[in-house]
């Protein structure tokens, strides 16, 4: 008779080498050749269900991929492990990796002691496992292929843009045929080779600040453009919400912010991501923690991510099938060491911003391309809308 405790390690042993064989799946398409480049948001009320009418959209929904599942460390030596951005020239305050040995060609910004490369190292050998063995982490070929003449738009806050970025990184110099950066307002465009674009638009607020009106202040037209907008901007405080505690305050909000987008484009898809839980005492932290009952009390409004997060689900669910609530809560939320603490100044923590290479990579290896796969399967009338009862 096999003893459980047999049992778990034989359970981990596979884990293992299942999440081995998809970081090496990932890494080995690193080096894209540019052959492969070819041309290359409460009621049911909240919207119109117009397009549900149409033969050739179905509903695009959130597998579960970062609901459920564990963190574990890859086998090997840390002096194996590099990072699978194929080159990202731009210095993002957020990457938290420096130039030494494999590193160099990236642009990150020197590290005498070499400290924080071996950090980085140490936080790239854990590998996420999802409970759902139908989740598949997207190659960067898969995920350049996904995103050819795409157009996706990233609008909210800096976590929001440390999502652009982590994009921006993965896709790789190579597939970028152009990129612009301005601060007023602060927004980032990168064009690709293969057509499309990745849009970062900076926006804090759902709600004007001098007039207190929930009124989504972003140009109509670059979400009438878009094939999928992702947004977020929970992490900041606000007076009309309360901080987030007024439930019915964020409930209007989201659903003024659905009925915004479902008149401003017709055809794409819109995606609000959840949520995770900051560790506050980060530093603290050397490795994924096994449990979201380990985070301590939190700060700042980040206690009402989780009453945030069930607003917009509600509204999200029922506003049609173009409308996706994508939950990325546990996943990012164990990953307590991953913040970037360690490049602040001594004595400032920051436990709310993740390094990258990381945690937030997932996001779009996970999310972008299963959603625009979906899409396109939609739009080319290979599947239908199959309305949830």
């Amino acid at each position: 008779m096999v003893s459980p405790s047999t049992c778990v390690r034989r359970i981990l042993t596979a884990a293992v080498a299942i999440a081995a064989a998809c970081y090496l799946s990932v890494a080995d398409n690193t080096a894209l050749p540019r052959s492969e480049m070819r041309g290359s948001l409460a009621t049911s009320s909240v919207v119109a269900h117009d397009e549900e009418l149409s033969p050739n959209l179905c509903r695009i929904r959130d597998r579960g991929c970062l609901q459920a599942g564990a963190w574990v460390q890859r086998p090997g030596q840390l002096e194996d492990i590099t990072p699978f951005y194929d080159g990202c020239v731009k210095k993002y305050f957020h990457i938290c990796a420096r130039p030494h040995a494999a590193w160099k060609s990236l642009g990150f910004n020197v590290s005498a002691t070499g400290a924080q490369d071996w950090r980085m190292r140490r936080l790239l050998s854990w590998l996420w496992v999802p409970a759902n063995a139908d989740c598949n982490l997207s190659t960067r070929s898969s995920l350049l292929e996904s995103l050819s003449g795409r157009r996706v738009l990233f609008i909210g806050d800096s976590l929001t843009m440390e999502h652009f970025v982590s994009l921006r990184c993965l896709v790789g110099d190579v597939a970028v045929r152009d990129e612009h950066r301005q601060m007023e307002p602060e927004q980032s465009v990168v064009s690709l080779r293969g057509g499309g674009f990745i849009h970062f638009y900076r926006l804090d607020h759902f709600v004007h600040e001098s007039t207190d009106v929930v009124a989504p202040d972003w140009p109509s037209q670059l979400v009438q453009e878009a094939d999928v907008v992702i947004l977020n901007t929970g992490a900041h405080k606000h007076a009309r919400l309360g901080d987030g505690r007024n439930r019915t305050a964020v409930a209007e909000m989201a659903q003024t912010v659905a009925r915004t987008l479902h008149s401003q484009n017709k055809h794409g898809v819109f995606i609000f991501r959840s949520h995770f839980r900051p560790h506050a005492k980060c530093d603290e932290v050397a490795a994924p923690i096994s449990s979201l009952d380990h985070i301590p009390p939190t700060q700042f409004n980040w206690h009402t991510f989780a009453d945030q997060d069930n607003e917009w689900r509600n509204v999200f669910e029922r506003s049609g099938p173009r409308f996706v609530f994508y939950n990325i809560t546990l996943a990012t939320s164990l990953r307590a060491d991953a913040h970037t603490v360690l490049i602040k100044a001594p004595g400032k923590h920051d436990c709310l911003h993740f390094c990258l290479p990381g945690v937030v990579d997932l996001w779009s290896l996970y999310i972008i391309s299963d959603v625009l796969e979906t899409l396109r399967s939609c739009q080319s009338g290979e599947l239908r809308d199959s309305k949830t009862p």
